[in-house]
């Protein structure tokens, strides 16, 4: 929603697997490798880049913020090492059927949605803090 570099530098692993139709694919993201069902991983300086881009076009007012995260349903799933897997939001935002997740230990997969659309994000702790390591 606002670009902030520190904040996104504390907030993303060192490499992010993003999935087929994220939305910053649609800002000229490059992929750097072959797209597969998991996504493809991408460099946080790359991916920051093309955050910086996304928040320039569409900005959210700061004092509107706040109302904004009101309007998200954030959910924790329950889910078990190994492949997670969910229908996209629309079946042509991907090149596969479902998105694909690798899910290993003591891994967080948080659900964002509103009444229309929804995204996930996957956590893990690394170096004892929480790193985004894949989005959709």
């Amino acid at each position: 929603m606002l670009y902030d570099e520190e904040n996104l530098n504390k907030l993303y692993g060192p490499e992010v697997q993003l999935l087929p139709g994220n939305r910053l694919f649609y800002f000229d993201l490059e992929v750097p490798g072959e797209m597969t069902e998991y996504g493809v991983p991408i460099k946080r300086a790359e991916m920051l880049v093309t955050l910086k881009k996304q928040a320039a076009v569409d900005p959210i007012p700061g004092e509107f913020i706040d109302q904004f995260i009101k309007l998200y349903r954030i959910e924790q799933l329950d889910v078990e090492v190994g492949e997670y897997a969910a229908e996209p939001n629309q079946p042509n935002e991907t090149l596969y059927r479902s998105l694909r997740f690798k899910i290993e230990k003591d891994d967080v997969l948080l659900r964002l949605s509103v009444s229309s659309a929804f995204g996930f994000v996957q956590l893990r702790k690394t170096d004892e803090q929480w790193k985004v390591i894949a989005e959709y």
